[in-house]
Protein backbone atom coordinates (compact mmCIF):
# COMPACT_ATOMS: atom_id res chain seq x y z
CA UNK A 1 0.00 0.00 0.00
CA UNK A 2 1.67 3.37 -0.89
CA UNK A 3 1.95 5.42 2.08
CA UNK A 4 0.82 9.11 2.64
CA UNK A 5 3.60 11.66 3.02
CA UNK A 6 3.63 14.19 5.64
CA UNK A 7 5.46 17.04 6.56
CA UNK A 8 5.91 18.30 10.32
CA UNK A 9 6.60 22.46 10.62
CA UNK A 10 6.36 22.19 14.25
CA UNK A 11 9.35 24.13 15.68
CA UNK A 12 11.18 22.91 19.20
CA UNK A 13 10.76 19.09 18.36
CA UNK A 14 12.18 16.27 20.99
CA UNK A 15 13.69 13.53 20.23
CA UNK A 16 10.70 12.43 22.19
CA UNK A 17 8.16 13.95 20.20
CA UNK A 18 9.43 12.95 17.14
CA UNK A 19 9.19 9.25 18.44
CA UNK A 20 5.46 10.15 19.63
CA UNK A 21 4.73 11.22 15.68
CA UNK A 22 6.87 8.27 14.11
CA UNK A 23 4.87 5.89 16.61
CA UNK A 24 1.27 6.75 15.74
CA UNK A 25 1.79 7.53 12.08
CA UNK A 26 4.76 5.46 10.53
CA UNK A 27 3.21 2.28 9.70
CA UNK A 28 1.15 4.42 7.03
CA UNK A 29 2.63 7.35 6.02
CA UNK A 30 6.45 8.98 5.49
CA UNK A 31 7.29 11.38 7.96
CA UNK A 32 9.44 14.31 7.11
CA UNK A 33 10.40 16.80 9.64
CA UNK A 34 12.56 19.06 7.28
CA UNK A 35 11.28 20.29 4.41
CA UNK A 36 14.70 20.08 2.05
CA UNK A 37 14.40 16.79 2.56
CA UNK A 38 11.02 16.20 1.61
CA UNK A 39 9.24 15.33 -1.41
CA UNK A 40 6.90 18.47 -1.68
CA UNK A 41 5.17 18.26 -4.52
CA UNK A 42 3.96 14.95 -2.97
CA UNK A 43 3.24 15.67 0.37
CA UNK A 44 -0.21 14.70 1.43
CA UNK A 45 -0.62 16.20 5.06
CA UNK A 46 1.25 19.55 6.66
CA UNK A 47 1.64 19.13 10.24
CA UNK A 48 2.08 22.80 12.65
CA UNK A 49 2.33 24.23 15.46
CA UNK A 50 2.22 27.85 14.33
CA UNK A 51 1.71 29.76 10.52
CA UNK A 52 2.50 33.04 10.64
CA UNK A 53 6.95 32.96 10.46
CA UNK A 54 6.71 29.40 9.41
CA UNK A 55 4.79 28.51 6.67
CA UNK A 56 5.73 30.83 4.08
CA UNK A 57 3.95 30.99 0.38
CA UNK A 58 6.56 30.30 -1.34
CA UNK A 59 6.29 26.87 0.24
CA UNK A 60 2.53 26.65 0.06
CA UNK A 61 2.94 26.74 -3.28
CA UNK A 62 5.46 24.06 -3.58
CA UNK A 63 2.97 21.47 -1.69
CA UNK A 64 0.84 20.95 -4.89
CA UNK A 65 -0.57 17.56 -3.42
CA UNK A 66 -1.68 19.19 0.29
CA UNK A 67 -5.11 17.86 1.69
CA UNK A 68 -5.12 18.83 5.10
CA UNK A 69 -3.31 21.07 7.69
CA UNK A 70 -3.34 19.06 11.09
CA UNK A 71 -2.87 21.74 14.19
CA UNK A 72 -1.12 20.11 17.19
CA UNK A 73 -3.33 23.26 18.94
CA UNK A 74 -6.86 23.19 19.44
CA UNK A 75 -7.44 26.50 17.97
CA UNK A 76 -7.18 26.79 14.27
CA UNK A 77 -7.98 30.70 14.15
CA UNK A 78 -3.98 31.23 13.76
CA UNK A 79 -4.08 29.03 10.26
CA UNK A 80 -5.52 31.63 7.81
CA UNK A 81 -8.94 31.11 6.45
CA UNK A 82 -7.93 31.17 2.35
CA UNK A 83 -5.99 27.78 2.77
CA UNK A 84 -9.46 26.15 3.16
CA UNK A 85 -11.71 28.31 1.07
CA UNK A 86 -9.49 29.73 -1.78
CA UNK A 87 -7.05 26.00 -2.01
CA UNK A 88 -9.90 24.13 -0.71
CA UNK A 89 -7.58 22.47 2.03
CA UNK A 90 -9.17 20.49 5.39
CA UNK A 91 -7.69 21.90 8.80
CA UNK A 92 -8.18 20.37 11.58
CA UNK A 93 -6.96 20.98 15.34
CA UNK A 94 -6.33 18.91 18.40
CA UNK A 95 -9.07 19.21 20.12
CA UNK A 96 -8.88 17.31 23.65
CA UNK A 97 -5.91 17.25 24.23
CA UNK A 98 -5.77 19.33 27.18
CA UNK A 99 -9.21 19.93 27.45
CA UNK A 100 -9.45 18.26 31.11
CA UNK A 101 -6.88 20.36 32.35
CA UNK A 102 -8.44 23.45 30.76
CA UNK A 103 -11.48 22.59 32.99
CA UNK A 104 -9.69 22.40 35.96
CA UNK A 105 -8.35 25.84 35.16
CA UNK A 106 -11.89 26.90 35.11
CA UNK A 107 -12.88 25.78 38.28
CA UNK A 108 -9.82 26.79 39.84
CA UNK A 109 -10.98 30.33 38.67
CA UNK A 110 -14.77 30.35 39.87
CA UNK A 111 -13.66 28.83 43.24
CA UNK A 112 -11.11 31.74 43.74
CA UNK A 113 -13.51 34.40 42.38
CA UNK A 114 -16.42 33.18 44.50
CA UNK A 115 -14.44 32.18 47.81
CA UNK A 116 -12.68 35.52 47.43
CA UNK A 117 -9.06 33.77 47.74
CA UNK A 118 -7.14 36.76 45.94
CA UNK A 119 -8.55 39.34 48.16
CA UNK A 120 -8.15 37.23 51.42
CA UNK A 121 -4.77 36.41 50.93
CA UNK A 122 -3.72 39.95 50.20
CA UNK A 123 -5.70 41.15 53.54
CA UNK A 124 -3.95 38.73 55.45
CA UNK A 125 -0.44 39.75 54.20
CA UNK A 126 -1.51 43.13 55.65
CA UNK A 127 -2.57 41.06 58.70
CA UNK A 128 -5.69 42.12 58.48
CA UNK A 129 -8.00 38.99 59.60
CA UNK A 130 -11.39 39.06 58.08
CA UNK A 131 -14.09 37.13 59.77
CA UNK A 132 -16.77 39.42 58.80
CA UNK A 133 -17.08 38.81 55.61
CA UNK A 134 -19.45 36.03 53.45
CA UNK A 135 -18.36 34.01 50.35
CA UNK A 136 -20.25 32.50 47.52
CA UNK A 137 -20.76 29.12 46.04
CA UNK A 138 -20.87 26.98 43.59
CA UNK A 139 -23.73 24.48 44.53
CA UNK A 140 -26.97 24.72 42.62
CA UNK A 141 -26.07 27.93 41.00
CA UNK A 142 -26.74 28.46 36.93
CA UNK A 143 -23.85 27.89 34.99
CA UNK A 144 -24.09 29.21 31.12
CA UNK A 145 -21.11 27.38 28.82
CA UNK A 146 -20.71 28.92 25.48
CA UNK A 147 -19.29 26.16 23.55
CA UNK A 148 -20.19 23.00 24.01
CA UNK A 149 -16.81 21.00 22.75
CA UNK A 150 -14.22 18.56 24.51
CA UNK A 151 -13.72 22.03 26.55
CA UNK A 152 -17.41 23.05 27.70
CA UNK A 153 -18.20 19.11 28.35
CA UNK A 154 -15.28 18.53 30.70
CA UNK A 155 -16.93 22.04 32.53
CA UNK A 156 -19.92 20.34 32.58
CA UNK A 157 -18.68 17.54 33.95
CA UNK A 158 -17.47 18.69 37.17
CA UNK A 159 -20.36 21.29 37.31
CA UNK A 160 -22.78 18.20 37.77
CA UNK A 161 -20.43 17.62 41.13
CA UNK A 162 -21.43 20.79 41.91
CA UNK A 163 -25.63 20.06 40.90
CA UNK A 164 -25.08 23.48 39.23
CA UNK A 165 -28.12 24.48 36.77
CA UNK A 166 -26.35 24.08 32.94
CA UNK A 167 -27.20 25.88 29.65
CA UNK A 168 -25.30 25.66 26.78
CA UNK A 169 -24.73 28.04 23.61
CA UNK A 170 -23.94 26.13 20.77
CA UNK A 171 -24.41 26.05 16.89
CA UNK A 172 -27.31 23.18 17.01
CA UNK A 173 -30.24 21.93 19.54
CA UNK A 174 -28.87 18.58 19.27
CA UNK A 175 -26.67 17.25 21.93
CA UNK A 176 -25.42 13.39 22.43
CA UNK A 177 -27.81 11.61 23.99
CA UNK A 178 -25.50 11.02 27.25
CA UNK A 179 -25.68 15.36 27.87
CA UNK A 180 -29.83 15.39 27.42
CA UNK A 181 -30.56 14.50 31.40
CA UNK A 182 -27.71 17.59 32.54
CA UNK A 183 -27.99 19.99 30.15
CA UNK A 184 -31.10 22.62 30.88
CA UNK A 185 -31.67 24.31 27.90
CA UNK A 186 -29.66 24.66 24.51
CA UNK A 187 -29.32 28.61 22.87
CA UNK A 188 -28.86 28.85 19.52
CA UNK A 189 -28.74 32.33 18.72
CA UNK A 190 -28.24 35.86 19.83
CA UNK A 191 -32.26 36.11 21.46
CA UNK A 192 -31.50 32.78 22.93
CA UNK A 193 -28.13 33.28 24.31
CA UNK A 194 -29.11 36.76 26.00
CA UNK A 195 -31.74 34.42 27.78
CA UNK A 196 -29.43 32.14 29.53
CA UNK A 197 -26.69 34.91 30.03
CA UNK A 198 -29.31 36.56 32.12
CA UNK A 199 -29.86 34.27 34.53
CA UNK A 200 -25.88 32.34 34.59
CA UNK A 201 -24.52 32.89 37.63
CA UNK A 202 -21.39 31.92 36.06
CA UNK A 203 -20.67 32.28 32.11
CA UNK A 204 -18.08 30.10 31.05
CA UNK A 205 -16.49 31.17 27.55
CA UNK A 206 -15.03 28.01 25.51
CA UNK A 207 -15.82 28.78 21.47
CA UNK A 208 -13.38 28.67 18.70
CA UNK A 209 -12.53 32.36 17.02
CA UNK A 210 -14.21 32.34 13.88
CA UNK A 211 -16.00 35.51 12.25
CA UNK A 212 -18.76 34.52 13.91
CA UNK A 213 -17.87 34.67 17.24
CA UNK A 214 -15.49 37.70 17.15
CA UNK A 215 -16.76 40.14 20.17
CA UNK A 216 -19.69 37.75 20.45
CA UNK A 217 -19.93 39.77 23.74
CA UNK A 218 -19.87 42.75 23.64
CA UNK A 219 -21.73 45.86 25.42
CA UNK A 220 -25.28 44.44 25.05
CA UNK A 221 -24.51 40.69 26.76
CA UNK A 222 -22.65 42.73 28.94
CA UNK A 223 -26.45 44.84 29.91
CA UNK A 224 -28.25 41.26 30.23
CA UNK A 225 -25.79 39.99 32.88
CA UNK A 226 -26.49 39.87 36.23
CA UNK A 227 -24.20 42.38 38.63
CA UNK A 228 -22.92 39.54 40.67
CA UNK A 229 -21.82 37.41 37.54
CA UNK A 230 -18.32 35.34 37.40
CA UNK A 231 -17.29 35.09 33.63
CA UNK A 232 -14.29 32.97 32.41
CA UNK A 233 -12.53 32.95 29.04
CA UNK A 234 -10.22 30.06 28.49
CA UNK A 235 -10.90 30.42 24.51
CA UNK A 236 -9.78 33.44 22.43
CA UNK A 237 -9.41 37.24 24.18
CA UNK A 238 -10.88 38.62 20.85
CA UNK A 239 -14.26 36.47 21.81
CA UNK A 240 -14.94 39.27 23.99
CA UNK A 241 -15.14 43.01 23.01
CA UNK A 242 -12.11 43.94 25.39
CA UNK A 243 -13.01 48.26 25.74
CA UNK A 244 -16.86 46.79 26.17
CA UNK A 245 -15.58 43.99 29.21
CA UNK A 246 -13.35 46.74 30.65
CA UNK A 247 -15.78 49.19 31.10
CA UNK A 248 -18.55 46.78 32.07
CA UNK A 249 -15.97 46.07 35.39
CA UNK A 250 -15.35 49.54 36.20
CA UNK A 251 -19.18 50.26 36.52
CA UNK A 252 -19.82 46.75 37.85
CA UNK A 253 -17.13 46.13 40.98
CA UNK A 254 -19.10 43.07 42.21
CA UNK A 255 -18.79 41.43 38.70
CA UNK A 256 -15.65 39.20 38.76
CA UNK A 257 -13.86 38.33 35.27
CA UNK A 258 -11.58 35.68 35.05
CA UNK A 259 -9.22 35.60 32.16
CA UNK A 260 -6.44 33.38 30.91
CA UNK A 261 -6.60 34.42 27.35
CA UNK A 262 -5.82 38.01 25.59
CA UNK A 263 -6.10 40.26 23.48
CA UNK A 264 -2.55 41.02 22.61
CA UNK A 265 0.68 38.88 23.50
CA UNK A 266 3.93 40.36 24.63
CA UNK A 267 6.48 38.78 22.35
CA UNK A 268 9.94 37.88 24.49
CA UNK A 269 10.98 40.40 27.01
CA UNK A 270 7.99 43.03 26.95
CA UNK A 271 5.78 44.17 29.34
CA UNK A 272 2.04 42.59 29.29
CA UNK A 273 -0.01 45.40 28.02
CA UNK A 274 -3.69 45.31 26.96
CA UNK A 275 -5.22 48.13 25.35
CA UNK A 276 -7.29 48.72 28.43
CA UNK A 277 -5.60 48.22 32.17
CA UNK A 278 -7.50 45.25 33.56
CA UNK A 279 -4.34 44.71 35.48
CA UNK A 280 -5.45 47.65 37.57
CA UNK A 281 -8.85 46.70 38.53
CA UNK A 282 -9.64 44.57 41.76
CA UNK A 283 -12.33 42.27 40.07
CA UNK A 284 -10.17 40.93 37.75
CA UNK A 285 -8.32 37.19 37.54
CA UNK A 286 -5.69 36.37 35.54
CA UNK A 287 -3.32 34.21 34.27
CA UNK A 288 -0.88 34.24 31.19
CA UNK A 289 -2.92 32.08 28.75
CA UNK A 290 -1.75 28.87 31.11
CA UNK A 291 -5.10 26.62 31.40
CA UNK A 292 -3.78 24.05 29.63
CA UNK A 293 0.19 23.95 30.98
CA UNK A 294 0.82 21.05 33.11
CA UNK A 295 3.86 18.65 32.71
CA UNK A 296 3.43 16.96 29.64
CA UNK A 297 1.00 19.48 27.73
CA UNK A 298 2.65 19.57 24.13
CA UNK A 299 3.75 16.04 24.25
CA UNK A 300 -0.35 15.88 24.72
CA UNK A 301 -0.63 18.12 21.80
CA UNK A 302 1.39 15.85 19.75
CA UNK A 303 -0.10 12.90 20.56
CA UNK A 304 -3.51 14.22 19.72
CA UNK A 305 -2.51 15.80 16.55
CA UNK A 306 -1.04 12.38 15.56
CA UNK A 307 -3.73 10.81 15.96
CA UNK A 308 -6.63 13.32 14.45
CA UNK A 309 -4.10 12.67 10.84
CA UNK A 310 -4.21 9.02 11.39
CA UNK A 311 -8.01 9.03 11.78
CA UNK A 312 -8.46 11.67 8.46
CA UNK A 313 -5.81 8.87 6.77
CA UNK A 314 -8.15 6.10 7.73
CA UNK A 315 -11.26 8.14 6.40
CA UNK A 316 -9.60 8.95 2.78
CA UNK A 317 -8.35 5.09 2.76
CA UNK A 318 -11.96 3.51 3.79
CA UNK A 319 -14.42 6.42 3.13
CA UNK A 320 -15.64 6.53 6.54
CA UNK A 321 -14.77 7.21 10.18
CA UNK A 322 -12.39 4.80 11.89
CA UNK A 323 -14.60 5.01 15.06
CA UNK A 324 -17.87 4.28 13.14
Amino acid sequence: MKKFKVLVKVDGLKHEHRKIIVHNLGDIAEIYFNEKNAPLEEVDALMVFHWKGVISEVLLDKLKNLKVVQAITAGIDHIPEYIQEERGIEIHGAQGANSKYIAEHVFAFMLAAVKRICFHTQEMRNHRFRQDLYHGTLYEKKLALLGFGTIGQEVAKIAKHFDMEISVFKRWKLLDEEWNAVVKFVATDRDELHKILKHADFIVVALPLTRETRNLLSKEEFAVMKKKAVLVNVSRGKVIDEEALYNHLKENPEFVACLDTWWKYPKEEEEFRQDYPFEELPNVLMTPHIAAKIHGFFENMILTASKKLREYFWEVEHGGSQKS
